[in-house]
């Protein structure tokens, strides 16, 4: 009996040891996602604060939303066109954790922060060889301290070299334990509605192809050797 005991206990702590190694394994964050997350860190602190006719002002991330984003990297910069008097805000979020993103998404934050949805068109843009599907959110609000109508161009950068226009692409990832510890990330381009979209447009690509080097290397993810 006692070596039937011996037997039962040992095949049930090696079945425990096992199980609490698969699990580490399964979770631990690979060295191929930290070397990649520091990449990113480092290439996005060095973006572009100023090129061409375009100026930049860095703007303070609001410490809630540091404390619910977890972001691995940030741009917040307010850039103007000293040239035309044309501005735009830039935003890039690049989370460590794809789950981290969910809340960081137009149509659920700014209708949050007293903004009401107007409109959202899905639109795809070819600047140099990098192919980029995503939405315009047009955005109303009564508030006095904030703009009265607002365009926002949006777009996910995944870390297996797509983009998408919303949500679904960064839950694929949440959903796969290896993917989600590349995380993910979104581009928002604020503009005013009194621009056409001739002038978004261009803007938004200015500010792309500027900020090329940090998409580029989210989008490497866990193929970047």
């Amino acid at each position: 009996m006692g070596k039937y005991q011996f037997k039962s206990w040992g095949l049930a702590a090696v079945l425990i040891v096992s199980l609490a190694c698969a699990k580490q394994a399964l979770f631990r964050v690979p060295a191929r996602a930290e070397s990649y997350h520091r990449r990113v860190s480092a290439i996005a602190a060095e973006g572009s604060t100023h090129f061409g006719s375009w100026v930049s002002q860095e703007i303070p991330v609001p410490e809630a939303a540091i404390t619910m984003l977890r972001p691995n990297a940030t741009i917040s910069r307010k850039f103007t066109n000293i040239t035309t008097g044309e501005q735009a805000t830039f935003l890039l979020v690049q989370c460590r954790d794809a789950r981290d993103l969910f809340g960081h998404y137009p149509p659920i934050c700014y209708a949050a922060h007293g903004f009401r949805a107007v409109d959202s068109t899905s639109r795809d843009w070819q600047i140099d060889d990098l192919e980029i599907h995503g939405t315009a959110y047009t955005f109303s609000s009564t508030r006095p301290e904030e703009l009265t109508s607002m365009i926002i161009y949006d777009f996910m950068i995944l870390p297996n070299g797509t983009t998408c226009r919303d949500m679904e692409g960064v839950y694929a990832s949440a959903r796969d334990p290896r993917r989600r510890m590349f995380g993910a990330a979104q581009l928002q381009i604020l503009m005013s509605t009194t621009l056409s979209q001739d002038q978004r447009d261009e803007i938004f690509r200015s500010l792309v192809k500027a900020n090329q080097p940090t998409i580029r290397a989210i989008l490497a993810g866990d193929v970047q050797q």
